[in-house]
């Protein structure tokens, strides 16, 4: 009848020590409300079921020994923080710091984290695709002479290709040769103003027919060779036309690259600087040694705290289930069994001495 009330008493007791928003451990007084509340329900089924009389030899009730321990399990748990504790005082950390959120962003967090980051790159995928969706397909298929497939297939996947060097140049450039970033980035703003010139230049010579095809075309330009303002017939006159040609060609994929590797590399110099910058002022607020020690020293002492609040608690606990048991128990039993002796102090821990070495060493040092 006593397992599980036994059992709730072993996981309050458990969850008794927790620790605040700067990860100080703490007592949750809650918990240890409802491990005295459940002490005195083991206290009163001990004292209706004794598992003894007035003429037994021994007056031991079934729950005595575990009550005597109470919370004594908890130390060696506390005793390795303690130790770790320790440890990384003496290596110069600071121990009191704020938790961890438990709580992760949204998804509407992180999609807006990713625009934010990213706006430069995402303008440049848009202008791109706009400028593909409206007259991309329709350069490519009268430019190239292809058919409408032939078109669709190359005004989509030449650039991405082309954008995807665009990309991996930007991050190459962050990752090996960060420095000289501000200037890549305006020689990459005055190549993709030269990109835009060519491609309108060559895109207009064609669209306005002053350089036209040298095969069966009539007046204007063809290509190199001009005879009497009439194309040559054998085809020698498309030279002109096709350099035209590939000069749209290249400029447009180059551009495609140039404007992609410029706008990632923007917000990757922005996201440099705003961490450079938060460093900085981390490194202009940091806490000097002798401040670590002295809170250090605070975050400590929270250990003998929680050690003192232990103790009080395991009083309140047995006292509990002692008042449990005498509210139960019969009376002729009840004159001859005492609890007194389950108040007895439990042996101090080995660590609570060096804990309170540790804390007399950064006294001394803050």
């Amino acid at each position: 009848m006593t397992e599980r009330p036994l059992g709730e008493l072993v996981a309050a007791t458990a969850a008794l020590v927790s620790v605040d928003n700067q990860n100080n451990p703490v007592i949750d007084e809650t918990t240890a409300a409802q491990a005295v509340g459940i002490a005195q329900k083991i206290g009163q089924i001990d004292g209706g079921q004794p598992g003894c009389d007035v003429h037994s030899t021994q007056h031991v009730l079934p729950s005595e020994k575990f009550m005597a321990a109470a919370v004594k399990a908890e130390f060696p748990e506390i005793g390795r923080r303690v130790d770790m504790a320790i440890s990384e005082s003496r290596s110069g950390v600071a121990l009191s710091r704020e938790t961890a959120k438990t709580k992760g962003s949204s998804f509407r967090d992180s999609v807006r984290s990713v625009l934010s980051r990213h706006r430069l790159l995402i303008l440049a995928v848009i202008v791109v695709g706009f400028i593909e969706w409206m007259i991309g397909t329709g350069w490519t298929q009268r430019v190239f002479d292809l058919t409408s497939d032939q078109a669709h297939i190359f005004a989509l996947a030449l650039p991405v290709l082309f954008a995807l060097v665009g990309l991996a140049v930007a991050q190459g450039v962050m990752a090996s040769a960060e420095n000289r970033a501000p200037r890549i980035i305006k020689s990459a703003t005055a190549l993709l103003v030269l990109l835009i010139l060519i491609v309108i230049v060559c895109a207009g010579l064609i669209i306005s027919e002053t350089v036209v095809k040298g095969s069966n075309s009539g007046g204007g330009i063809s290509g190199g060779g001009i005879s009497g303002g009439v194309a040559t017939s054998d085809g020698s006159g498309d030279t002109g036309y096709h350099l035209v040609k590939l000069g749209v060609y290249v400029s447009l994929l180059l551009m495609v690259t140039a404007l992609v590797m410029l706008l990632h590399l923007l917000d990757l110099w922005r996201e440099r600087k705003k961490e450079v910058a938060a460093n900085a002022l981390a490194a202009m607020s940091a806490t000097t040694p002798a401040q670590i020690a002295a809170a250090n020293m605070q975050y400590l002492e929270s250990f003998l705290d929680v050690y003192d609040s232990l103790i009080a608690t395991r009083e309140a606990i047995v006292t509990s289930y002692i008042a449990g048991v005498r509210a139960a128990l019969k009376p002729d039993l009840g004159d001859v069994w005492s609890g007194e002796h389950l108040l007895d102090p439990l042996a101090e821990p080995k660590w609570v001495e060096e804990l309170k070495a540790e804390i007399a060493t950064l006294r001394a040092t803050a």
